[in-house]
């Protein structure tokens, strides 16, 4: 969010929430010397102050026909603010916030007019974009602090809802390209590209309205499948069970289990446990810090996988921070494969080959994300360092194996409407190793159409 300038003078001289009262009505141009305007205008001024707001409204509705201005329509959107004619008021704001984009009274009262006539997504757009770029200190803490009123009672809504409706039911269905398909068993490059189509259904359910001491239970399933190369056609599906505990009203801690099967190709690949513990604190209503733990034990389901099996264990730290209509987002994670590795005969004289598939691997991930009141964009970078323990041998020779893996994004969401959403995604992955058949460098591009409930 933009500095704080003199928040704590400002925000002294504001207690109350806010209505039109508290801004300042616009005195009409005093260079015309018509008698009748200016008595029409005294005359509003004092109807006005007064609280006679009927009668302002009709002396601005007569300074409007006769002597029309932008002063005069902005004192005429105001009056009808002050007797509930919210879409009218709603419908003059506009109307001069387009001749007057920089008018930051303008703006704030159309942001306010919207609210009243429950167009809460426009309405927040409109107070985050003023708490970025407002040069006035007060029209700054206004829009901050109305926008934090209205988050809340946005995230009462939707526990009202959760409440009334405990299920939430979303689908996905998207097609793309792949410049350079990566094995997803051992990370090989294939140097083959292909399109592919991916398909997600997912299902969740809360046991009650108040997230912070819910149960939460979900299942999903993903399939994705390339149109030349099949053998590198995934399928994972799994069911989770998750409850939250609360520690304060900013916050949360949580214990999770999951469990997970997926195939490549048709042939089963691997099944896995996660027991999952973490805690999550929010801060400044928006900003949120979130440390978690955990432990995925897997099994192969074919014994050409036996190698990925193994234990993994996972640290991360998660921070999150909103300023205005921007998301920040930067976190670290740590993980330790412990896996079964693989080993392999591969000639009479009883030499052999390994792979190695344990590695300590060290993750930085950031993005910045920009939300509008159907448009949401994000930029991403994930850095991933990875040192095996135990050397590959190949063809005789033993090589310590070490990765270096960035990867580069752009995600653009365009909302359709309350349940349908397009996204265009794009990101490119460069990984660089100490073994040249693990290097390689990958372009994908997919759309997607996802609807939720």
């Amino acid at each position: 969010m933009k500095r704080i300038r003199n928040i704590t003078h400002v925000v002294s001289q504001i207690l109350l929430l806010v209505t039109l009262s508290v801004l300042p009505l616009m005195s009409l141009s005093q260079t015309s010397s018509l008698v009748e305007k200016e008595n029409l205008n005294s005359k509003a001024k004092q109807a006005f102050k007064s609280g006679k707001f009927h009668q302002a409204l009709n002396y601005y509705q007569q300074l409007d026909q006769i002597f029309p201005s932008y002063t005069s329509r902005y004192n005429l959107a105001v009056c009808h603010y002050k007797l509930d004619n919210w879409r009218q008021a709603y419908k003059i704001f506009s109307e001069l916030h387009k001749q007057e984009p920089m008018n930051e009274y303008v703006h704030l009262n159309l942001a306010l007019a919207a609210v009243r006539l429950g167009k809460t997504e426009e309405a927040l757009e409109r107070f985050m974009l003023l708490a970025d770029t407002a040069e006035s200190d007060e029209i700054y803490v206004l829009a901050y602090k109305h926008y934090l009123q209205l988050s809340d009672t946005k995230n009462d809504a939707t526990l009202e809802q959760l409440k009334n409706r405990k299920w939430m039911l979303s689908a996905a269905f998207g097609v793309g390209s792949n410049d350079n398909i990566i094995d997803p068993a051992d990370e090989n490059a294939s140097a083959q590209s292909d399109t592919f189509s991916e398909q997600t259904f997912s299902a969740s359910w809360y046991s009650s309205e108040d997230l912070n001491r819910s149960w939460l239970v979900d299942a999903s399933l993903y399939s994705s499948s390339y149109s030349k190369v099949s053998e590198y056609d995934v399928d994972l599906g799994g069911v989770g069970v998750k409850k939250y505990f609360s520690l304060g009203k900013n916050h949360r801690l949580h214990l999770g289990v999951r469990f997970d099967q997926s195939s490549i190709d048709g042939t089963g690949y691997l099944q896995s446990i996660y027991y999952d513990l973490g805690t999550r604190y929010t801060f400044n209503k928006l900003d949120l810090l979130a440390i978690s733990i955990s432990l995925q034990e897997s099994d192969d389901r074919d014994e050409i996988y036996y190698g990925l099996a193994g234990k993994s264990y996972q640290f991360s730290t998660d921070y999150q921070k909103y300023t205005g209509s921007q998301r920040w987002r930067l976190r670290y994670r740590f993980d330790r494969d412990d896996k079964n590795d693989s080993e392999t005969v591969i000639d009479d004289d009883g030499n052999t080959s390994f792979t190695s598939y344990s590695a300590d691997r060290q993750s930085l991930y950031g993005s910045w994300s920009y939300q509008s009141k159907n448009w949401y964009t994000q930029l991403f970078v994930n850095y991933r360092d990875s040192q095996y323990k135990d050397p590959h041998i190949i063809d005789s020779i033993s090589s310590l194996r070490a990765d270096q893996r960035a990867s580069v994004g752009l995600q653009i969401s365009r909302q359709l409407s309350e349940h349908w959403t397009l996204d265009f995604e794009f990101s490119n992955t460069d990984n660089q190793s100490t073994i040249d058949q693990y290097e390689y460098n990958q372009n994908i591009a997919a759309l997607m159409l996802s609807w939720q409930n």
